[in-house]
């Protein structure tokens, strides 16, 4: 009996049960206190779904709304919510209100879903709201307007896709002033605005992981307001860029940009406004920009392990900084700027102070002028040790225009150790260190090798080191091999010299060394070790020339004398050599003219203007050539 009765009990609860619907299953497996929105959820009022209630709420179908919803589709105006979206798609195409909008509440989550075609924000956080969380969310073909809208703090955005076919506003707005938001995994392309964009005076803000692809229209990729703090921008792509890649706002500080990429773009890289600090780039990669690295006004940064090349614009640099003071440049290259007509320049500083560059590279710049590094207006301070430039070009034919490894202008109080100067060409002026009108600077244990003017005119002029019109200016220890100027014969002051000094008072040169200068075949020019000028400019005064040594440096030219070891073009000059060393500086006649020093002495006398004494200006030089005693020197008075 007890059997049958359950049996019967069984088949009729079966007879009477009905299955549950999907939804009551939906809901069974997450728990009662999930609520569901299907397409029947949604009014046709202004609001679409008002959300007043605390809860978990998931929508279980895409949503195309038809009509209403002028003020948004969903609203959330309660605290404590999660809306999933399930994978499902809003769309607003159809409706003039914003997608999502969390109205000054707190502790809401958003996540996985698709929101499509909003005409106005697709999904806004107002203005009061607290710990905000948006996570997998995906926005395309939004409006015109922003496409996320941050008017709070406290926001955490992770894995958001924006994906703008060509629209207006901003992919990720955030207003000015606020702080705590995190935004990590991010992919914005094709948009008219910019990608990211941070208002004035915002802090503690983190861009992590970002990938930024086609900023059309006149816009930036990533834009800092002025005033912001505490902004770190880590990880991160960007390319095809109409404008700037980054840009930092005036008066900002303690900025990291660290572990990116910018590619394409057609302003500058980074640009960084006045009177900013604490601003450190590290480990970026810059190509193919306008330019590479801008920045004006800024105090206390760091650039390091950074890489710029294949800048295009007009008068392309790779890093600028103007007016700025107290910078740090490590291990990083500026490579390739070119520009059809215009200088170019790896490494360019204007009326900067105390900025020091060490393990830095910089070359292949093709211009009317090509710079590696260059310090102009009134620099001072600075110090270059360890860099390298080599390999930049200049194709103007214009007096005083050239290639230049380093170039100074007007700058003083700088060093440079342990630099290289390198395969530097020009069209009529080549030189691995070039400085002009500068003075107390020093050159130690630095090297040019083989810079060059090709194929050579009768006053082109290639120098591994060039001074004019500097005083107080110290080389000590350098070396300066196979400069050439090219196969035509030089008018007197030009020609190819590995120290090629003129108008230069009260300098120094200590243990340098000179050779194979001009030694290549079919090179006519002039060839020195160390040439001091008196044709171009004045004379050079005062200089003292201390345990140098020029060897072979020599000239294809089968007439004249036109190779030299030491050449002083002042007349009673003024100039103290001592202790020097010459050997095998020649022309290329079957009689071989070998000139190791050529100077014209003071006279020795009692009057105070004929001093300093021949004694006093040349002392322990030792001249080798195989040729008799005296036969190689070229000494008047």
């Amino acid at each position: 009996m007890t059997i049958l009765n359950s049996f019967l009990t069984t088949l009729l609860l079966s007879a009477f049960c009905l299955p549950l619907s999907a939804e009551t299953q939906k809901r069974s497996a997450l728990g009662e206190n999930w609520k569901i929105l299907s397409r029947g959820s949604f009014t046709t009022e202004a609001i679409g779904v008002n959300i007043t209630n605390p809860g978990n709420y998931m929508v279980s179908e895409s949503i195309v709304p038809t009509t209403g919803n002028g003020t948004a589709l969903i609203q959330i105006n309660t605290n404590d919510v999660v809306l999933d979206l399930a994978n499902h798609t809003i769309n607003g195409s159809n409706v003039a209100g914003k997608g999502i909008y969390i109205n000054g509440v707190k502790n809401v989550t958003i996540k996985n879903g698709h929101i499509n075609s909003a005409q106005n924000i697709s999904l806004h956080i107002a203005a009061g709201s607290r710990n905000i969380r948006i996570e997998n969310m995906t926005i395309t073909s939004p409006g015109p307007t922003a496409d996320v809208q941050l008017d709070s703090s406290n926001v955490k955005i992770t894995g958001l896709t924006v994906i703008g076919n060509g629209t207006l506003g901003n992919a990720l707005n955030i207003a000015n002033n606020l702080n705590d938001i995190t935004v990590d995994d991010i992919r914005i392309s094709n948009i008219s605005g910019k990608a990211i964009s941070v208002g004035n005076s915002c802090y503690n803000i983190r861009l992590k992981n970002l990938e930024i692809d086609t900023c059309l229209g006149t816009n930036n990729a990533i834009a800092l307001g002025t005033t912001c703090y505490d902004v770190v921008i880590d990880g991160f792509r960007l390319s095809n860029i109409s404008t700037d890649g980054i840009t930092i706002g005036n008066s900002s500080y303690g900025i990291p940009l660290k572990n990116g990429t910018i590619t394409n773009c057609a302003g500058n890289g980074i640009t960084i406004g006045s009177g900013t600090h604490g601003i450190h780039l590290n480990g970026l990669v810059i190509t193919g920009c306008s330019n590479g690295i801008l920045a004006s006004g800024i105090n206390g940064s760091i650039i390091e392990n950074c890489t710029v090349s294949e800048n295009f614009g007009a008068r392309a640099f790779g890093c600028k900084l103007i007016a700025s003071q107290n910078i740090v440049v490590l291990k990083s290259n500026f490579f390739e700027s070119v520009s059809t007509g215009n200088s170019v320049y790896g490494m360019w500083l204007q009326t900067c102070t105390n900025v020091s560059c060490s393990n830095v590279q910089s070359g292949g710049h093709i211009g009317s002028q090509g710079f590696g590094f260059r310090l102009d207006t009134n620099c001072f301070g600075c110090t270059f040790e360890n860099c390298v430039a080599r390999g930049n070009y200049a194709t103007s034919a214009t007096a005083g225009q050239g290639a230049f490894g380093f170039s100074l202008s007007a700058s003083n109080g700088c060093a440079f150790i342990n630099c290289v100067s390198t395969s530097n060409q020009g069209a009529l002026l080549a030189a691995g260190f070039y400085q002009s009108s500068c003075s107390a600077n020093t050159f130690a244990c630095c090297k040019a090798l083989q810079n060059s003017v090709t194929p050579g005119s009768a006053t082109a002029l290639a120098a591994g080191f060039y001074s004019v019109s500097g005083a107080s200016n110290k080389f000590q220890e350098c070396e300066a091999n196979g400069q050439t100027a090219g196969t035509v014969a030089s008018t007197l002051g030009y020609g190819a010299a590995g120290f090629y000094l003129s108008n230069e008072q009260q300098s120094s040169l200590f243990q340098c060394k000179a050779l194979g200068n001009g030694s290549v075949s079919n090179h006519a020019a002039t060839a020195a070790g160390f040439y001091f000028d008196a044709t171009l400019n004045p004379a050079c005064k005062f200089l003292e020339i201390r345990e140098c040594a020029a060897t072979s440096n020599c000239t294809s030219a089968t007439t004249g004398t036109t190779a030299y070891g030491f050449l002083d073009g002042a007349t009673a000059t003024t100039n103290i050599f001592l202790d020097c060393f010459a050997s095998s500086n020649s022309d290329n006649a079957s009689s071989r003219v070998v000139t190791n020093y050529s100077a014209n002495l003071p006279i020795g006398g009692a009057a105070p203007a004929n001093f300093p004494k021949v004694e006093a200006t040349i002392d322990g030089l030792l001249d080798i050539a195989n040729k008799p005693l005296f036969y190689n020197v070229s000494i008047t008075s």
